[in-house]
């Protein structure tokens, strides 16, 4: 069945309206925004971000800096803030607003693609299903970073029992706390050797070791490091034997990532029977639409067949979040 979407009068309002919609947000966030220089490039030199060269047109220098400003302004919020958080611990080098626009942008293409597919078959049905791909498209940038933050962290956690084995064995031979994290930065891997190199450069610009071992624990947000550097604080409080300390803590370490390994192995099993139990409908959909569309299109079908089609959908993903749930053991 297709449908006649609108008039050529109605598309031309549409887009005009569009148009103009588009251009009043851009000029609002244009007029809202100063730039404050010192701000910036005291983040690029604490974040490590190379600055602009100053052979850039003023042209060229308008986007930046409008993102930058929308930037600060959005950290005011306590909800953007976690993102920010976010972006730091999967070390995107880019700035919140900046991926909230990467959000924005892969809603519209993907759901401007369901449109462009539903409408001519479903007709104002398609508007929903348009929505709600691009909903779900919203996310795919966020589905990506914290796929990078789990990577991310993972290593960083497997590099924490050698990085604290170096720091040990720095101050055994006489060396102070900021010389073992210069020597992590310099000779250890990524990512335990950027994080430190950040380290090294907040206290570079005037920050001391405990404030800048709390922003790092404060970032990567695992027990681990928060332990590590609580004993340090509390060693240049109070005093105490920091060698032995660490080394109880990397051992610690080492045992707590043994075990997630065997729990790992053990549900296994279980995660990848949770993966394939739920694409298995969605990829016998498209195995079925493409050999008979005819058949399977009733589907999208107004009435009961979309009906179905959305409930089993939803219900597919309700049970792949109830497996992945059963299967996550905290330790």
């Amino acid at each position: 069945m297709i449908y006649n979407l609108s008039t050529p009068s109605e598309m031309l309002l549409l887009a005009v309206t569009t148009g103009l919609g588009i251009f009043t947000v851009f000029f609002g966030l244009y007029v809202w925004s100063v730039p404050h220089r010192i701000e910036v490039r005291l983040s690029q030199h604490v974040s490590g971000n190379r600055p602009a060269t100053t052979g850039q047109t003023d042209f060229s220098r308008t986007s930046p800096e409008l993102l930058e400003a929308i930037n600060r302004r959005l950290l005011r919020q306590r909800r953007v803030a976690s993102t920010a958080q976010m972006l730091a611990r999967a070390n995107v080098p880019i700035t919140v607003a900046e991926f909230i626009l990467s959000r924005v942008v892969a809603a519209l293409v993907l759901g401007g693609l369901a449109a462009v597919w539903a409408l001519p078959r479903v007709g104002l049905i398609g508007v929903a299903i348009a929505i709600a791909v691009g909903l779900v498209g919203s996310y795919l940038p966020l589905f990506y970073v914290q796929f990078l933050v789990n990577r991310r962290l993972t290593a960083f956690e497997a590099q924490l029992p050698d990085a604290l084995g170096v720091v040990a064995g720095s101050l055994q031979a006489g060396s102070g706390i900021a010389q073992a994290f210069q020597l992590i930065a310099s000779d250890m891997p990524a990512p335990i050797s950027e994080e430190f190199s950040r380290v090294n450069r907040e206290v570079s610009v005037g920050l001391s070791v405990n404030e800048a071992l709390t922003n790092l624990a404060e970032r990567i947000g695992t027990e681990d490091i928060d332990l590590v550097a609580t004993a340090i604080t509390i060693q240049g409080r109070v005093g105490g034997n920091l060698v032995n300390t660490l080394q109880i803590i990397s051992q610690t370490v080492r045992e707590r990532i043994k075990l997630r390994g065997e729990v790992k192995v053990l549900t296994a099993m279980q995660r990848l029977s949770a993966m394939v139990i739920s694409a298995v409908p969605y990829v016998l959909g498209a195995i079925i639409y493409l050999m008979n569309p005819k058949y399977i299109g009733r589907l999208f079908e107004p009435g009961i067949g979309l009906t179905m089609l959305v409930t089993a959908i939803v219900m597919a993903l309700v049970g792949f979040l109830a497996l992945r749930k059963i299967t996550d053991i905290a330790l």
